[in-house]
């Protein structure tokens, strides 16, 4: 390979390569060098660094001195550089890179010739760390207003963080008490009866010692002023990406006042919120443990179990439950034995609770076991597991709709002018209309997945719920079994309600998809009707909540295995599921909750096990809008004759939109360079009347050539047109005043947001701000 071949490949890398001599003479200067400093190769290779005045600065905003720059450093001391960040000003902006600089000696000099500089830009990594602090920065608010103590050590046991609430129960004066020390140092450690407290069972020397969780502990302090504090700790260790012991968090609750009101062991035993069950180890000849036998269980035992102590005492367990495994016979009878305690977690599947068990041997032969219910904090970790997939949902989500939109934008484009093109008895037309309806779905389909993981903006505008609920009824057909019947009763007459159509979806589909898991093993009926209701009325009392007046009512019934009436005050809590794993995570119900609450509605559901449930979704309906708010039916399209300059990146999407806008009338220029754009504006600033730009493109985003624009002509009308962005909405458009269209374009809403723009119309806001009232009266 040539010299010029090893040009292009050192241009092709997603990197920055520059070889400077010991003169400080640059030798080689890449492509994504010219990109990060704005110099040409040609205009700074042979000349020496010296000649050029840097805009380089350091993470404080100073700038960089020429003898502290990594290549000068790495020149004079003969040692590489490795991850040294730097910002390069450019403009008003800042771009940051990750540095490497490694000296290049000759065979048998010491003294380097020339220093070889590589190096990345991690703008995107800085901010997204950024990012990630603002909402660590959410959840320490979060465990602020807990009211349980938390506290986090280090590995040596020295405090990184405490809350309020810890702070209030520890009596630390923060933030005079300094972080950094120990937090039972200038305390007193005891047991609850005042004994000395060995310091190896404390939670942390137990987690640095076993690495397991601590439930449970109980020791009291006693500090200078000689007061006293009972404390129950929960204590986790935590780990280092290597498996290195890295710290503990611990929940820490003041249990003072309880104690000290407990006059004696009876009053504890009965009060205490754990389960408790004292046992007497039964052997046969040998010795082996088979049985053992109930001696006392307090009343939290039998609420967490659903054993009555009158009925249990005295008898076996094999007698209770003889389905016990000899697993766990043996298990306590070593405990018994060796009076060596065990602790574990196990999951009830007939309670549906998990408990925190410890078994320990009060006496010979006997044995104890205080059964803790952690179910809450069981949920608390499926939370965050679950906010963890959801954000990783979310960031796949942004790309997907970017590339996704762009691909159905000539799509949906192409298919709709040829179908305008066409006359209707065509053989082509009707088929070209489902590719044209197809792309529309894509495009919604995209917009529920945003929507899903939290990453777009809702739309509420007038909408007629029939024809979302016919889309959702078309997509279930094609999903649910033979072996289930699908009913629909859908009134087409009704008013509009104001809702976002993703939002309307999400609801329809998850209650259509309760319906099919309740029918699936045995098949049955779905019924899905949508009718008008009037508020108040004698049947829907129920809805007392709601204002007097008119509703679109949505009903979604099945015919299957119905919901047990201990559930039926939880299916609309977060992460509560009756389902088997797999089949749903608790969220779905949740979901149609919130959103028909936001929509100023009601849901209620009535339900016999063995019969079937139905679901009940009012909405408010409204007057319908002076346009229409039907999809169907093709208005006539908006045209122009001014002059517009067509900007994108992608080559597909700015032939589409310069052709639909020349279709229109209108004189269209188009480039695929932000750059280039900027580069015609300048030489004319007066030569276009609007420009449309894309906002995620390579060297000048669309917020970039905004702002360059209006330097030149600030009133220039400018539209901006994204796939998906983190850094725009319509509200941060607005305020930038410049028109925002969401991708996929079609001509419709292309031709109506272009003539806004031309003729001075201000960017308009979220739909709902701007809808009438609620309909309350009569449908006359």
């Amino acid at each position: 390979m040539g010299v010029e071949g090893y040009r292009a490949l050192l241009d092709a890398m997603h990197g920055g390569v520059i070889l400077q001599a010991a003169s400080g003479e640059i030798l080689l200067w890449n492509g994504y060098a010219e990109r990060i400093f704005g110099i040409n190769a040609e205009e700074i290779i042979g000349k020496k660094a010296q000649e050029h005045t840097w805009p380089t600065i350091r993470e404080d905003g100073s700038p960089y001195l020429a003898a502290e720059h990594p290549w000068k450093i790495s020149l004079d001391t003969g040692q590489p550089l490795n991850e040294v960040i730097m910002g390069v000003r450019r403009g008003g902006d800042v771009s940051w890179i990750s540095v490497n600089s490694n000296p290049l000696a000759r065979s048998g000099e010491a003294a380097p010739w020339a220093v070889a500089i590589t190096f990345i830009d991690v703008t995107n990594m800085r901010r997204e760390k950024t990012l990630l602090g603002q909402e660590r920065d959410f959840i320490d608010r979060i465990m602020d207003t807990s009211p349980v103590g938390i506290i986090r050590t280090d590995e040596d046991g020295r405090l990184i963080y405490h809350n309020r609430r810890a702070g209030e129960i520890l009596n630390w004066d923060f933030p005079n008490y300094a972080l950094g020390v120990r937090p039972l140092e200038h305390r007193v450690i005891s047991d609850f009866q005042g004994a000395p407290y060995p310091m190896d069972m404390l939670p942390f020397a137990v987690l640095k010692r076993t690495g397991k969780p601590v439930y449970g502990s109980r020791f009291a302090l006693t500090g200078d002023d000689q007061s006293r504090i009972l404390l129950s700790v929960n204590a986790t260790p935590l780990f280092s990406v290597d498996g290195r012991f890295d710290g503990m968090v611990a929940m820490i609750d003041d249990v003072t006042e309880k104690i000290v009101s407990e006059q004696n062991y009876q009053m504890l035993f009965r009060e205490m919120l754990d389960g408790f069950a004292l046992h007497e180890m039964l052997y046969d000849e040998h010795g082996v443990p088979v049985d053992y036998r109930f001696l006392a269980v307090n009343p939290s035992f039998e609420r967490l179990t659903g054993l009555r102590g009158e009925e249990i005492l005295g008898r076996t367990i094999l007698e209770v439950l003889p389905g016990t495994e000899q697993l766990w016979i043996e298990r306590y009878g070593e405990v018994a034995l060796t009076g060596k305690p065990i602790q574990f977690e196990s999951f009830a599947a007939q309670l549906g609770r998990h408990f925190q068990v410890t078994a320990f041997c009060p006496k010979t032969n006997q044995f104890a076991c205080i059964f803790t219910d952690v179910s809450e904090r069981k949920i608390i970790e499926e939370r965050l597991r679950q906010a963890e997939k959801m954000e990783s949902i979310g960031s796949l989500a942004g790309g997907i709709a970017h590339d996704f939109n762009n691909l159905l934008s000539p799509i949906i484009g192409i298919t709709e002018m040829l179908v305008e093109d066409l006359p209707e008895d065509s053989p082509l037309y009707e088929p070209l209309e489902d590719v044209h309806a197809a792309g529309l779905r894509g495009s919604e389909l995209v917009k529920q997945i945003l929507t899903f993981s939290r990453m777009s903006e809702h739309h509420r505008e007038p909408v007629q719920p029939a024809e979302i609920l016919a889309d959702v009824l078309r997509l279930c057909r094609s999903t649910i079994p033979r072996n289930i019947e699908l009913h629909e009763e859908l009134a087409t007459d009704l008013g509009t309600v104001v809702a976002d159509r993703t939002e309307l979806h999400q609801i329809a589909m998850n209650l259509i998809t309760n319906a099919y898991h309740a029918t699936e093993a045995t098949g049955g009926i779905i019924s899905v009707t949508l009718s008008g209701l009037r508020l108040p009325t004698e049947s829907e009392s129920v809805h007392g909540t709601l204002p007097d007046g008119w509703y679109a009512c949505l009903r979604v019934g099945d015919t299957g295995k119905g919901i047990a009436s201990e559930h039926l005050d939880k299916i609309f809590d977060p992460y509560f599921t009756t389902k088997e794993q797999g089949k749903g995570t608790g969220l779905g119900l949740a979901v149609v909750y919130g959103i028909v609450k936001a929509l100023g509605g009601d849901i209620r559901v009535s339900s016999q096990p063995g019969t079937g449930t139905e679901f009940t979704v009012l909405l408010p309906m409204i007057r319908a809008s002076a346009e229409g708010t039907s999809r169907s039916g093709r208005q006539p399209l908006e045209r122009g004759r001014e002059r517009v300059l067509v900007v994108d990146d992608e080559l597909p999407i700015v032939t589409l939109e310069a052709r639909i806008l020349s279709r229109l009338g209108y004189q269209v220029v188009s480039r695929t360079s932000g750059i280039e754009a900027m580069k015609l504006v300048r030489e004319d600033p007066d030569r276009f009347d609007l420009i449309l730009t894309d906002m995620a493109m390579p060297s000048m985003t669309g917020a970039e050539l905004i702002r360059e624009v209006r330097r030149v002509r600030e009133n220039m009308p400018i539209i901006i047109c994204t796939g998906y962005s983190a850094s725009i909405t319509r509200e941060s458009a607005a305020q930038m005043g410049v028109h925002y269209l969401m991708k996929p374009i079609d001509m419709g809403s292309l031709a109506t947001m272009v003539r806004r723009a031309l003729e001075g119309t201000a960017p308009r806001q979220p739909a709902e701000q701007a809808l009438g009232k609620e309909f309350h009266g009569d449908t006359e």
